[in-house]
């Protein structure tokens, strides 16, 4: 059962990054994706109304817009599942519609956030010198080991001993030796100081500091409500298949989210009174009229919500 149950989740994960598993439907878009190039060469702006994705015939995102404007830094924030990372590999893929002259990096959360700092983060980059440095560290453990155990025996100890000779030779080649003079000078040429190197807070700091002074366009997912409420100034939130702006960063969603809550349950809860009245009342004209006038203030209210940049 576990073994068919992790055959079944790498075909899903496999399946993410096939570009042809994902069907999207665009009823309006912005005519500079058409248009001529030349014409377009400045357009900095992503603009897509009213677009649809499905993932295999399950509805990821249903008649929603999005406006990604130049310079600004979005946080995208949603339930957790795929539907925030597959919106960004859709826009990277261009699956969904991007203008020709904009150019689009997706960076993945590849690696789980730990205790490292950032000099042993950068020297680990090297995979094949990290790899070689964790068996040298197994086997030398193994090696003392097996000494105090089997002081007689000479056998295994001397098979460790020759693997040991060649993993150490493979170091030399690699260059173990430079690898953090190398890392150091990476991490100065980034702007990190001495103290940043060995503290990974102050490599967040810093993180944190160089997204607030770049000049190009960030969406980013993130659950970390300091590094939103510091880095962003805009909120993207997924909600029932939809994206939802707000103007500010996490805190400032968070209030205007609030509000905005409180406005609609009061609407809702006028509109059931307003119903009930009028059903007890018999009259068919005084329904029909409560009916039209919460569909002509829905409509009223996505008007004003998109005028805002709130949707």
């Amino acid at each position: 059962m576990l073994a068919a149950y992790a055959v079944e989740q790498a075909k899903q994960e496999a399946l993410k990054d096939d570009h042809d598993a994902f069907t999207i439907v665009i009823n309006r878009q912005s005519s500079v994706l058409d248009g001529d190039d030349d014409a377009n060469a400045n357009v900095k702006d992503i603009i897509i109304d009213n677009f649809s994705v499905s993932f295999r015939g399950k509805e990821l995102l249903k008649n929603t817009s999005v406006k990604i404007s130049h310079g600004k830094r979005y946080g995208f924030i949603g339930p957790n599942g795929m539907r925030k990372s597959m919106l960004l590999k859709l826009l990277a893929w261009r699956k969904i519609p991007v203008p020709k002259n904009i150019d689009l990096l997706l960076v993945e959360q590849e690696v789980v956030g730990d205790d490292r700092t950032a000099l042993e983060t950068v020297v680990s980059a090297n995979e094949e010198l990290a790899r070689v440095r964790k068996e040298v560290k197994f086997l030398q453990n193994s090696f003392s080991a097996a000494e105090g155990e089997n002081e007689d025996d000479d056998c295994n100890g001397d098979d460790v001993g020759e693997k040991l000779a060649e993993l150490y030779e493979k170091l030399w080649i690699l260059g173990s030796d430079a690898a953090e003079a190398q890392a150091l000078k990476i991490l100065a040429g980034l702007g990190f100081t001495k103290e940043m190197q060995g503290c990974p807070t102050r490599a967040v700091l810093w993180l944190e500091e160089y997204l607030c002074r770049w000049k190009k366009t960030l969406v980013v997912v993130s659950h970390d409500r300091d590094f939103l409420n510091t880095v962003c100034n805009e909120i993207i939130y997924l909600h029932e298949l939809k994206l939802h702006f707000y103007r500010g960063n996490f805190d400032d969603f968070e209030t205007g989210y609030e509000q905005h809550r409180k406005e609609m349950n009061k609407k809702y809860e006028d509109y059931v009174r307003k119903d009930k009245a009028a059903k007890r009342s018999g009259n068919q004209d005084q329904q029909q009229e409560v009916k039209d006038q919460a569909k002509h203030n829905a409509a009223k209210e996505e008007v004003k919500n998109k005028k805002k940049g709130k949707w």
